[in-house]
Formats: C-alpha cells, structure tokens, sequence
C-alpha cells in the first residue's frame, strides 16, 4: 500500500510543509503551489545556480522515449532486488529517489512494491533539478510526489528516509545523512569503465578509462557492491533516443552523427556500478 510522503521541509526555513488545500506552506507563511501537473516546485530562486537548471525538454524527451522501450529493465531490476533485501524486515518504510529525472527509475520501484510487496506500506518521493523532467514524472505517476529541488539543499525534514536512491547523479553527502533516518541506506548507481562503450568509441578519438571510485565519508560505511554488465542489441530509434539523452549527442560532430544515421551500431554494453551505504549515526 502507497501513502502519501508527508515530511516536506520548508526550503527557505526548514520548517515542516503541511499541504493547504492547492499549496505546501509552513508556519512562517512560505507557501508553494501545487501545479496542474500534482508537482511542487521547492527550487527558490535564491537556490539556483542558473536561470534553467538540469537536463533540457529535447534530452527529458529522448530519456523518457528511450527508458519506455525497457532497455534498461536491468537497471531497474537490480535497484529493485536491492530495495526489496532492506525492505524484507520492514513493514512501514519511505523512498526518496535524489535526482529522479523523469522517474522512470522512482516508478519502478513504485510498481515492484505494488507487485511484490503489497501487504507492506511506503512512501515516495522523488525530486530533480529540472522543471521539465519532474512535470514528465508527475504527469505519468500520479500516486508519487514529486518536486523540483536540489541536492544542495534538500527539502525533507531531519531523519525521515528509510532509502535514499542516487542514480546516476551528483551526491550531496551531508545532506543525504541528514534527511536519512538512523540505519537507513544510501544506494549509488554509476556508470562503469565499460559503460555504453560502442557508443563512445564512436564519437570520441580517445575513450576515457574512467574508474568507478567508491564513496568514503563519516558519514556512510559501504555494505555491498553489485555490479550489473550487459551486452544488448539496439534498433536505431532507440540509438537515437540514447544518443539525445545523453551530453555524448552535443559533444559529437555532425559528421559522426550522420555516420551513426546510416551505419548504426547492433549492440550497447551496459555497464552500471550499484553500492549500497549504511549510515553513520
């Protein structure tokens, strides 16, 4: 059974946000909207770094077109297998996905709880930088909350996450430990050596070796680590898609583009780094 997330913080005060009929307010009068879409924007001006933060709608599009195919299913069933070892003593827990994109990866985990799981009971939230992916998200999973926020300054109350998902993004370490509860979990997906490396052979003269380094911090110990590699075709429409979601399409010539057009690679190799942290409290 899903519950709505209720431990909003006021992201100018930290104070806690109630909902208010159509807005999230606090006890010092800071109110934010809920938009048409079921989403709440709790990214202030003074928090932003520049006037449109994140992924743009042309790379939200492609990722939203190209994670529909179910390409990366893996992906997801790895998180989900690593979700349900955490949650298999819980009867009542709450996700937090930091960096949810266009939630793909937050409805999954929704889906396998649903699934799985339904005589247990969970929250969700899922939040990201860019307005455009979270209006994607809201728009297509109504039973999540979502919000525009940054990790920088992450509006959640003190200790109130079981888990805490970082896929792909940019931790904020502090603040992860901050919102996570005593025992909770922090689950890191990055992209291995290998990852998509038929694509990048393609584009870059030299492929960087870049290794995945583990988190250490005070405020985590690692617990375990798993590490998913894949080899699966791809029809052009999707090679299309995973080129426009990703920085490699506006760092390629015009020319390799064409290329890539009419003698498209068959496969991609997969190559995803999952650790999972325990917190230090």
């Amino acid at each position: 059974m899903l519950l709505p997330f209720t431990s909003l913080a006021c992201p100018l005060d930290n104070q806690p946000l109630l909902r208010s009929n159509n807005a999230y307010c606090c006890v010092s009068g800071h109110c934010f909207d809920i938009s048409k879409y079921g989403y709440v924007n709790l990214l202030p001006v003074q928090l932003k770094k520049s006037k449109y933060p994140g992924d743009n709608k042309e790379m939200v599009l492609a990722r939203h077109k190209f994670l529909s195919s179910g390409m990366y299913s893996p992906v997801a069933g790895t998180l989900c297998e690593l979700i349900n070892d955490e949650i298999k003593n819980k009867q009542k827990f709450s996700i937090i996905d930091a960096g949810c994109g266009e939630g793909y990866y937050t409805a999954s985990i929704k889906d396998y709880i649903k699934q799985q799981t339904p005589e247990k009971t969970a929250s969700l939230f899922g939040f990201d930088i860019s307005k455009d992916t979270v209006q994607t998200a809201s728009k297509q999973h109504k039973e999540i909350l979502w919000s525009v926020a940054t990790n920088n300054k992450i509006p959640i109350l003190n200790n109130s996450a079981d888990i805490l998902t970082s896929l792909f993004g940019f931790p904020v370490l502090s603040e992860f430990h901050r919102i996570l509860k005593q025992n909770g979990l922090l689950i890191v997906a990055s992209s291995g050596t290998n990852h998509l490396i038929e694509l990048r052979q393609k584009i870059y003269t030299t492929v960087k070796q870049k290794e995945v380094s583990l988190i250490s911090s005070p405020f985590f110990h690692l617990e375990k680590t798993v590490l998913l590699q894949q080899t699966l075709p791809i029809t052009l429409e999707n090679l299309d898609s995973l080129l426009k979601m990703t920085p490699h399409f506006y760092r390629m010539d015009k020319n390799t583009y064409t290329q890539l057009q009419e003698k498209p690679i068959e496969q991609i190799t997969v190559d995803i780094h999952f650790a999972t942290y325990r917190v230090n409290k």
